[in-house]
């Protein structure tokens, strides 16, 4: 096993650019020297720079389009939350009320509560429709506290 120290990548690009600059990005060589130096070594210096635009837009775009990863796992995640079972709880037309009454208290939820009963009244409405208000609340209480991930 080779116990020499692996090169330090940041050392190692530092001195790399140093050179760069002593060598090639100074105003005592010409574009015209570098081109020569290139064919010299094999290369061809319109392809090289051709090749360096393709790779500077590839890497503009990838960073363009970075956002992206992460909303969809934001999504992803959120999906998942509302396809997860809701437990169905038999309860009472009070305990119904009761937990109605405790949503339109909840501060994640009461403007959502207060809008769901503007026109109406919890009381006229159905045992069935309460449960599916309350459903619908659940829901929203689930989004509003997963969902709310900061940017790291």
């Amino acid at each position: 096993m080779d116990n020499k120290p692996k090169p330090n990548s940041d050392e190692t690009l530092r001195l790399l650019r140093e050179s760069l600059d002593a060598d090639v990005l100074t105003d005592a060589v010409t574009d015209a020297e570098v081109d020569q130096e290139l064919r010299e070594a094999g290369g061809d210096p319109a392809e090289i720079v051709k090749q360096g635009r393709a790779v500077v837009a590839q890497l503009l775009e990838r960073r363009r389009l970075a956002w992206q990863g992460e909303a969809r796992k934001k999504l992803a995640a959120q999906r998942a939350l509302l396809q997860s079972p809701a437990r169905r709880v038999e309860r009472t037309r009070p305990q119904i009320l009761a937990e109605i009454q405790r949503v339109r208290t909840d501060p994640a939820l009461r403007g959502t509560a207060a809008m769901a009963f503007h026109n109406r009244k919890p009381e006229e409405a159905s045992n069935e429709e309460l449960e599916q208000m309350l459903e619908e609340f659940a829901m929203l209480k689930k989004l509003s506290t997963h969902g709310d991930t900061k940017d790291e």
